[in-house]
């Protein structure tokens, strides 16, 4: 499969946004600006294999479904008008909702939407020998699926 340099793309153009009442989206909050990476982790089928005293190849039988693990890492920030970790410590433990588009949120680009039980949020570590941003992670254990940007 061939493809062109115009559809791939960097992180500089991405978008993310969470929402901790709807998965409508009509309250989500614009968190690019402070967020440093998005982790995905899990999504796959439970797998087991058995071996047979008779024959080469195991059979293999497909379970359920996976959640995914999404965690983000972000800015710490101290003083800002809304600062995200305070805010997502008064949600933890609660559903959130959770989007993000790498090539932006325009019309037709490709989005990973979903839900799920926000269940870590980091306390900032602090390193004395280290000139970088302070920065925690936050995770949200759910289902996530790809979907076209309206």
């Amino acid at each position: 499969m061939a493809i062109t340099q115009t559809n791939t793309m960097s992180s500089k153009d991405a978008a993310v946004q969470i929402d901790f009442a709807s998965s409508a989206f009509a309250a989500a909050v614009d968190i690019c600006s402070e967020v440093t990476q998005v982790e995905v982790d899990g999504g796959e089928y439970e797998t087991s294999t058995i071996n047979r005293l008779c024959g080469l190849t195991p059979f293999t039988y497909v379970g359920n479904l996976q959640p995914f693990d999404v965690v983000v890492t972000a800015l710490f920030t101290d003083g800002e008008t809304t600062d995200l970790h305070e805010t997502l410590n008064t949600n933890k433990g609660e559903t959130v909702w959770l989007r993000w588009s790498p090539k932006g949120g325009s019309s037709g680009n490709r989005r990973f939407t979903g839900s799920g039980v926000l269940y870590r949020v980091d306390l900032p570590p602090l390193d004395a020998s280290s000139s970088d941003p302070i920065t925690y992670q936050f995770a949200v254990l759910g289902s996530f699926a790809g979907e076209n940007v309206a």
